[in-house]
């Protein structure tokens, strides 16, 4: 029976990854075989995250990315196309979300959930 987890050879786009839990899916993917193409919306962080993947044997790449641009999103996307022919995984960390005002989570504890929304 195959491994429903085997991510090995998975080309993988992972966005926020330049930092925190972004840049451990990161690496932890690559780890695991995957091929990954990490964004960030600057370069500062990505270069050494890229490079600390890469010395440790993964494969990956980075790209610059806002996510709130389309054109910066196509643009990465097809970056994947172009290196790997595909793209399998998509995995979406955001620092924070903008949520229109009738879906505003409450504070921890003041309602169950299902009465919010």
């Amino acid at each position: 029976m195959p491994d429903a987890f085997d991510i090995s050879g998975k080309v993988t786009i992972v966005t926020g990854g330049g930092t925190g839990i972004g840049a451990d899916i990161a690496s932890v993917f690559c780890q695991r075989g995957a091929k990954v193409l990490v964004t960030s919306r600057t370069m500062d962080h990505l270069g050494p995250v890229a490079d600390g993947i890469r010395n440790a044997g993964g494969t990956i790449e980075s790209a610059v990315c806002d996510v709130r641009q389309n054109d910066q999103v196509e643009a990465v996307v097809k970056k994947a196309v172009d290196l790997w022919g595909r793209v399998d995984v998509l995995i979406i960390m955001l620092e924070r979300v903008l949520l229109p005002t009738r879906m505003r989570f409450p504070p921890m504890g003041s309602q169950p959930l299902s009465r919010s929304i």
